[in-house]
């Protein structure tokens, strides 16, 4: 068989393997047991299937699957890892309340974990991470013994009703600011029960601190108010916050974590007025203006989900402590799902690990990210080799729009492939690490450079996915790979390693190098057919699926190898099964 049908073949079964994992997802959340044993039958390496960070029990457990989880056994396997659904997280933030800070950056929730935290677990084994994700996501303390604690179950109604969806969590939020300080307790009193006919009526910073803490109520300013932040506030106000229309002026230090503190308040008709930004919230739109450069730290922040339209008026944001002994923080969003733009972007330098998909700014974007420059420079390193990783310096996974970005970037990163996982893919992306939204207009500087080991890289994308779309984007970065791995081929391309939807009117003006240093055996005779590896550059695409029109490379081209095939294009470098129109 050649090496073409081989490589058919194989992009036959992953798709097989795709289409099954969400037919397997969506038999899990509606528990169809029959269903999902049937493909589980068919596919019993799906039992391995992680869900961004849901193993597929904890999906179920999640989701209150009983006629799945009794019925079914979950044996351990290999792990293959698929996208993550914007309404698991949206199910999964209900139920975790404050413990979803314990799982910033994507990190897996094991499925003793989701059992705490809807209730489900009654004995507790003396764990550290699952005593933090129990008090955090019940807001009860625990005092374990040796042969572990027990845990009053929680019925899952009521967890369900603690915990509503946010849809005001905002970077910069109003209501972490409002709810500051753990300022000295004051016995206060208040008008109305908080309910929405007769809602807590706040005239002074002192009454509403109070109705804030802990409390479910309806809250209603009466008039404008200043509060002050000194220290890092923990409250677990849940309710509706209604400015009235009044401004909130805020004053003081920046504390804690600003997203995690009220993380089940509604917040409308109120402005909030900090040292630097202003926040309007009228009715169900929310946005953030910013006033004058700003600085948010990584280590402050737990993956929040941005509701909110962000304008940054042309300012600069500084993102820190991008990394921590030597690990990533996570994204600064887990997902942006209110507009960004006009932003300037800084992320400090920094050398980190990774192992999932994602980006510095956002690991997925669902809305439009427009007119942004950013920079960075650093050393990644990915350690996932069991399946697919795609990273891109702005935004990991974009299912929305992203457009007039401009990405300045010096890159150095490996991966931990060791030639055992032979359908790995690990891919890097100047701007995006896997896009099946709409990337527009979008350039790299020609002072950028990207040179990895193991790791695919392409200026723009790392990999168009089927539905994508790039149009009237431009690399002028450099992009260089190398390998001394046999069973790894490295690609290089100037707007995407792999394309499968539709690239149009980009233009590589950047050097592109791929090379190995794997020595081959050489054939005892003219016949005799040697496996080799070899090295893709494209100047659009390095491996084209899908359509690729009206586009142009004017940058070098070159693969130094030692033995292995070079597959060099101007345009494609490997056109398995697309169209060219160029």
């Amino acid at each position: 068989m050649g090496a073409g049908q081989k490589g058919q073949n194989k992009e036959k079964m992953k798709e097989t393997l795709l289409k099954n994992a969400e037919l397997l997802h969506a038999a899990t959340v509606s528990d169809d047991k029959q269903t999902f044993l049937k493909i589980l039958n068919d596919c019993p390496e799906l039992y391995g299937a992680v869900f961004g960070r849901f193993p597929l029990e904890s999906l179920a457990v999640m989701y209150s699957a009983r006629k799945i989880l009794s019925a079914a056994e979950f044996p351990s396997a290999p792990k293959l890892a698929f996208r993550e659904y914007p309404e698991d997280y949206i199910e999964f933030k209900k139920i975790a309340g404050r413990a979803l800070r314990l799982y910033a950056g994507g990190k897996e929730v094991a499925p003793d974990e989701m059992r705490i935290m809807v209730g489900e677990e009654t004995v507790l084994r003396s764990d550290g991470k699952q005593e933090k994700a129990y008090e955090l996501s019940h807001g009860k303390t625990l005092k374990t013994s040796k042969s572990g604690a027990i845990v009053p179950p929680k019925s899952r109604a009521v967890t369900g009703v603690r915990r509503k969806i946010l849809n005001a969590v905002i970077i910069f939020t109003a209501v972490f600011l409002i709810a500051s300080a753990a300022l000295t307790a004051v016995s206060v009193s208040v008008t109305g029960d908080g309910s929405k006919l007769a809602p807590v009526r706040a005239d002074s910073s002192d009454v509403l601190l109070n109705a804030l803490d802990g409390s479910d109520r309806y809250i209603k300013i009466e008039n404008d108010l200043s509060v002050a932040l000194s220290e890092d506030p923990e409250f677990g106000y849940t309710g509706v916050l209604d400015g009235g229309g009044h401004i909130l002026t805020v004053t003081g230090g920046f504390y804690g974590d600003p997203f995690g503190i009220l993380s089940g308040a509604t917040v409308k008709n109120l402005t909030v007025k900090y040292d630097g930004f202003r926040a309007e919230y009228a009715g169900n739109k929310r946005t953030i203006v910013l006033e004058r450069d700003f600085t948010l730290k990584l280590s402050e922040l737990s993956a929040p989900v941005l509701q909110s339209d962000l304008f940054g008026n042309g300012h600069t944001l500084t993102i820190t402590d991008v990394a921590r002994d030597g690990v990533f923080s996570g994204a600064t969003f887990d997902q942006i799902n209110g507009n960004i733009s006009g932003l300037n972007i800084v992320f400090d330098d920094a050398e980190f690990d990774y192992n999932a998909t994602t980006g510095l700014l956002a690991r997925v974007n669902n809305a439009t990210i427009s007119e942004v420059t950013f920079s960075f420079s650093g050393k990644i390193h990915e350690t996932n080799t069991r399946s697919d990783t795609y990273f891109g310096l702005l935004v990991g996974e974009n299912r929305g729009t992203v457009s007039n970005i401009t990405a300045t970037f010096d890159v150095t990163g490996d991966s931990d492939f060791d030639g055992q996982a032979e359908d790995n893919n690990s891919y890097f992306g100047g701007i995006i690490g896997l896009n099946y939204g709409r990337v527009i207009n979008c350039v790299t500087t020609a002072d950028s450079v990207a040179e990895t080991v193991t790791l695919d890289v392409a200026g723009l994308v790392g990999e168009n996915a089927l539905g994508g779309l790039i149009t009237g984007s431009i690399n002028r970065a450099a992009m260089i790979t190398t390998t001394a791995v046999k069973e790894w081929s490295p690609n290089a391309a100037g707007v995407a390693v792999a394309n499968r939807g539709d690239i149009d009117n980009c233009y590589n003006y950047g050097a592109l190098t791929a090379n190995s240093s794997v020595v081959h055996d050489q054939p005892d005779s003219d016949t005799e057919d040697v496996e080799r590896s070899s090295t893709l550059i494209g100047g659009i695409t390095a491996t084209n699926y899908g359509i690729v029109s009206h586009s142009y490379n004017g940058g070098d081209l070159s693969s130094s190898t030692a033995g292995a095939i070079p597959n060099i294009g101007g345009i494609v470098g490997n056109d398995t099964a697309g169209a060219d129109r160029n």
